[in-house]
């Protein structure tokens, strides 16, 4: 039992009864001692060491010598006898269980070396693992380093990169102009010159080629060749085919040749060997013979074509061949447009629509009138004929240019017809802005504002008016002081203003030198600036154009300071501190102007990501303003999207039970309802509650009862049948494109996002024309053979058949009447007695009418009345 308490070991303690029997086993023998302890400590030596202990001192019992000393002598030795196993008893349940437990400890104790050897040797691998770790912190540094320094590198290449790109895009677009210049240049020597194919060649050095010009002048074209003159007349390098060598005549007056050169259009028709033309550049060459089968092909369409030079006109409009589809039944001619005509040719229509109305086709455009109210537009391309197709709930007014020779500027004004009675257009003179009014209730302010929506031209453009700001300037002071009323200017001014400010801080010393102090007036129009800073709007402008301010930038800081405006741009909403660029990623030249009081009604300003499909370079511009309308000036929409619930007889003992089961329920309704008699006075919010939970309770009741309508589940129409796949998946590369080019903004992703936008517009279109032309066909047929068909094709455009119509009843009645007067000259006398008719009248009215009876009708002339 000493092992059990050896230093280190954990100390255990023995029951009672064990460590009594132990005591007794090695204290002195006791002859007495029972059977029942010496049980005990064998059991124990059993559990301890085994059945098969080996202890020496297992005591016996020696047999007492005889008592009697006379016959000791007669006693035989006898050997010790053991002495006698005690009675076996079984083992206290407890202490069997403390030394299985004791066992298995010790057994564990054992293993204590192994998991100590075994630890050392993990304490060893985590140092080396803490070595090795702290050497892959320092080389990750090192290498965390090495790429900050090359982002560092890259980002310093990628801003190379992109002047590269800018500069390449300048010098390729000067390159073209360069070479443009030298075809033009080229193309002026060569005005005078005339080349004539198929004239006799011999092949002698000593040939007179100028007297042989003159002479196919006046045998083939029959022209006198005495007076005409050249500077110089002489063949070509000689032909592949072996033919006659190509001769080069330039003329000293172009009279001269302009007569040659048409009397060989007309000479020459019936006599191909010979040809006369024109000399061009090579390059022209070549965009001739791309032209020329257009041109061939839109004649025998019987369109009017023209190719002079390398431009080619169909229907007096230029065609441009970077198009697929040739633009040819346009109608560009100055004056009123005609009708279309039923005979000639017929074509799949081209884009009839000017740049505004048809953009009007795409998704992307016609979702913006979900989303927005007012909608500006500038740079329209519209006139006075033409009609914008606005969705439902929508109404527009327009200022187009007047007295161009082509459709360009013009102001579009897109509203909710909501807002016609809070909204009014100003008519003016000027053609660069068109002026609308709100009235201060809807705006919830103290006057109404006007607002401006300005377009100015580039000032290097043919339309540039060096006196447009003047003429804003003087109708929006004219206009201001009229209705007592904010201002607000939005648009696209084409002016570069930078950062510099708009407006001017007086200087105190000549406030007081003047003694303006008293004046309030002058005062609040010279210190307007400060109720800005009252609302913490920025004084001071950012701007991410780095353009140099340009004459109309100058014009409109100085309109700014004159009528205390202020540019809303990096001033409010997500632009603040920014001023974003909104044309060509480069230049700021559409802004937002407002009064001092307005920027507080401001509630969003944004400049929107770039959209090819809203415009060709400028960025839109997003802008929310606080309003209140009106709750009696709204019109609700009360019907409500419920689902109804047919009712079933056959469940009407389930309706009830369950109505009744609803217990919670009911006894809010008649606590309700007693709250309400008990008090004096009841509202018609109670009444309303009330009414709620009784609605409830019974759908409620109705949802879990009776059983719900089925529908058939009907298709969506598609409201646009001229959209097919092929669009769609152009519209899906636009898009795509359009996600990469806001995310990466660079030349390359820009010009990917302009190629796609023009396939996505030319796709579009090229499908809508063959769909109107489809369509007019089909009108055009069944309004011939099938009348029916013909007013069920129409009658799917009628947008509310339960419209009425605006005639009334009196004009109806008025044309019938005129149309049942007798038209028979008075003096006829047509008296039939009815009562005496022959037998067979019905027989002779029912049967056909003869060639003889008409013939004999138009015999009579003085029956027809002529008026």
């Amino acid at each position: 039992m000493a092992d059990l308490n050896d230093s280190g070991s954990k100390q255990y303690s023995l029951p009672p009864t064990l460590m009594q029997a132990c005591t007794n086993q090695y204290s002195t023998p006791n002859l007495n001692d029972t059977p029942l302890s010496s049980n005990v400590i064998s059991t124990s030596r059993q559990i301890l060491y085994g059945a098969d202990n080996g202890y020496a001192f297992t005591p016996y019992h020696l047999q007492a010598p005889h008592t009697t000393p006379a016959q000791m002598g007669h006693q035989t030795p006898s050997v010790p006898i053991p002495m006698m196993h005690p009675i076996s008893t079984p083992p206290h349940p407890d202490l069997l269980m403390f030394m299985h437990e004791v066992r298995e400890k010790l057994q564990k104790l054992d293993i204590l070396e192994d998991i100590l050897s075994r630890l050392v040797d993990m304490e060893e691998h985590c140092n080396k693992l803490d070595s090795e770790i702290c050497g892959i912190k320092t080389d990750l540094k090192a290498q965390t380093s090495n790429i900050v320094s090359l982002d560092k590198g890259l980002g310093g290449l990628h801003s190379k990169l992109q002047e590269i790109e800018t500069q390449n895009i300048t010098l390729t677009d000067e390159n073209y102009k360069l070479q443009e210049k030298i075809i033009d240049q080229q193309k002026r020597s060569m005005r005078d010159n005339l080349i004539f194919k198929g004239i006799y060649d011999d092949h002698d050095p000593t040939e007179n080629t100028e007297e042989t010009v003159k002479d196919f002048i006046k045998t083939e074209l029959g022209l006198e060749s005495k007076d005409i003159n050249f500077h110089v007349v002489h063949r070509l390098r000689p032909r592949q085919d072996r033919g006659p060598r190509n001769i080069l005549a330039k003329f000293e007056r172009r009279k001269d040749r302009n007569r040659v050169l048409e009397a060989a259009k007309k000479e020459l028709k019936q006599k191909p060997q010979y040809y006369v033309h024109e000399q061009f550049p090579v390059e022209i060459i070549e965009r001739r013979r791309e032209l020329i089968p257009i041109l061939k092909d839109a004649r025998e369409k019987g369109h009017e074509a023209v190719l002079v030079e390398d431009k080619l006109f169909i229907n007096k409009r230029r065609f441009d061949p970077r198009q697929c589809v040739p633009q040819i039944n346009q109608q560009h001619q100055q004056g009123p447009r005609q009708p279309p005509s039923d005979h000639g040719p017929q074509q799949p229509p081209s884009d009839q629509h000017t740049p505004m109305s048809s953009k009007l086709k795409f998704t992307e455009f016609s979702n913006i009138f979900q989303t927005y109210d007012v909608l500006v537009f500038v740079e329209t391309k519209l006139d006075d004929l033409d009609i914008i197709d606005l969705p439902d709930g929508f109404s527009y007014v327009t200022k187009n240019r007047k007295g161009a020779t082509k459709k360009s500027g013009g102001i579009v004004i897109i509203y909710k017809n909501i807002l016609k009675q809070f909204i009014s257009f100003i008519e003016s003179e000027s053609q660069y802005v068109q002026w609308f009014k709100f009235q201060k209730c809807l705006l919830n302010c103290e006057k109404d504002v006007l607002f401006g929506a300005v377009y100015i031209p580039p000032e290097n453009s043919k339309y540039a008016n060096t006196d447009a700001f003047e003429e804003i300037e003087i109708e929006l002071l004219t206009f201001a002081d009229k209705f007592d009323s904010y201002v607000s200017l939005i648009g696209d001014f084409n002016a570069k203003t930078g950062t510099r400010d708009d407006f001017i801080v007086p200087d105190e010393s000549l406030i007081g030198i003047f003694e303006l102090e008293s004046d309030d007036e002058i005062l609040s129009y010279m210190l307007d600036y400060e109720q800005l800073k009252l609302q913490n709007i920025p004084l001071s402008r950012m701007s991410e154009c780095h353009c140099n301010i340009n004459n109309y930038g100058h014009k409109l800081l100085d309109m700014c300071k004159k009528l205390n405006v202020y540019i809303a741009n990096s001033r409010l909403g997500s632009d603040i501190g920014i001023g974003r660029t909104t044309c060509k990623d480069i230049s700021v030249i559409d802004y937002l102007l407002l009064s001092s009081k307005l920027f507080s009604l401001v509630d969003e300003f944004e400049i929107l990501d770039f959209v090819p499909l809203f415009s060709d370079v400028h960025n839109a511009i997003h802008i929310v303003f606080k309003s209140v309308l009106p709750h009696d000036e709204i019109t609700h929409d009360t019907s409500q999207n419920s689902t109804s619930i047919k009712w079933n007889d056959n469940n009407r003992n389930e309706f009830v039970n369950t109505f009744h089961n609803s217990q919670d329920q009911l006894t809010n309704i008649m606590n309700d309802l007693e709250n309400i008699h008990t008090r004096d006075t009841c509202t018609q919010q109670d009444i309303d509650n009330i009414t709620g939970e009784i609605n409830e309770l019974f759908q409620n009741t109705a949802k879990a009862t009776l059983s719900k309508p089925h529908y058939k589940s009907r298709k969506k129409p598609n409201s646009k049948p001229w959209y097919t796949n092929k669009c769609l998946t152009s519209r899906k590369k636009f898009h795509k494109a359009r996600k990469r080019y806001n995310i990466h903004k660079n030349e390359v992703t820009r010009k990917q996002l302009l190629e796609t936008s023009k396939s996505y517009k030319m796709v579009t279109n090229q499908a809508y024309k063959n769909y109107q032309f489809d369509f007019e066909q089909k009108l055009r047929n069944t309004s011939k053979k099938q009348g029916k068909e013909f007013w069920k094709i129409l009658n799917k455009f009628v947008k509310n058949k339960d419209e009425k119509s605006e005639i009334s009843v009196e004009t109806l009645h008025d044309y019938f009447k005129s149309m049942n007067e007798n038209n028979v000259h008075d003096e006829i006398d047509i008296d039939i007695d009815v009562n005496n008719l022959p037998p067979d009248i019905e027989e002779l009215l029912n049967s056909p009418i003869t060639v003889e009876e008409i013939k004999c009708a138009f015999d009579l002339p003085h029956y027809i009345n002529t008026e």
